[in-house]
């Protein structure tokens, strides 16, 4: 057995990424999300957004897949933000590690990685958004050293949810280091 590497994703990785971003969601979001979201989520909807988040665009963007012999163990995908409360800080968009790799440090690396990226393509600080509710995800985040900067409520694509605002300003000073 090989150790886990993370590079970056490309169009080859779709399909794992989508069955990845289902399974994960679908286990996180058990207790969290109305029943009409869970009959939303499937291939034919995650499938064009994972091919439109993969394609060439802007280079502040992209998705980083950790992968250990040949198979994917995690992924983060990050960018410019996409609401308001974000203000200037780049936005971890997507943050999923396979159920079967958890409590194996990969969703720091990859965190750490997203945040990394983050910061060199300009961003003066990252934040990201925590469905209320998920307190093993928020937990994960502050240890992490994510700090609650907000509250909002995102209409997303399945159903409209509370969620709290995660922050980390001072990339360069290693407070994500945790």
């Amino acid at each position: 057995m090989t150790a886990p590497r993370l590079r970056p994703a490309t169009p080859d990785d779709l399909d794992p990424i989508v069955d990845l971003h289902i399974r994960v969601w679908r286990d996180t979001y058990r207790d969290l999300a109305p029943p009409d979201a869970f009959a939303a989520l499937n291939h034919t909807r995650r499938r064009p957004v994972w091919e439109a988040a993969l394609a060439p665009g802007d280079p502040r963007r992209g998705t980083l897949v950790a992968e250990q012999d040949g198979a994917l163990l995690g992924l983060v995908s990050y960018g410019p933000p996409r609401h308001e409360i974000f203000g200037t800080s780049g936005e971890i968009k997507h943050l999923y590690v396979d159920l079967a790799h958890r409590r194996w440090g990969h969703g720091g690396t990859l965190l750490r990685a997203g945040l990394d990226a983050l910061e060199k393509a300009g961003f003066p600080s990252v934040a990201l958004a925590v469905v209320a509710g998920n307190v093993s995800a928020l937990a994960f985040y502050q240890k992490l050293g994510g700090v609650v900067g907000g509250r909002f409520f995102d209409p997303g694509p399945l159903w409209q949810s509370e969620n709290l605002l995660l922050r980390w300003e001072a990339l360069a000073a290693g407070e994500s280091e945790g």
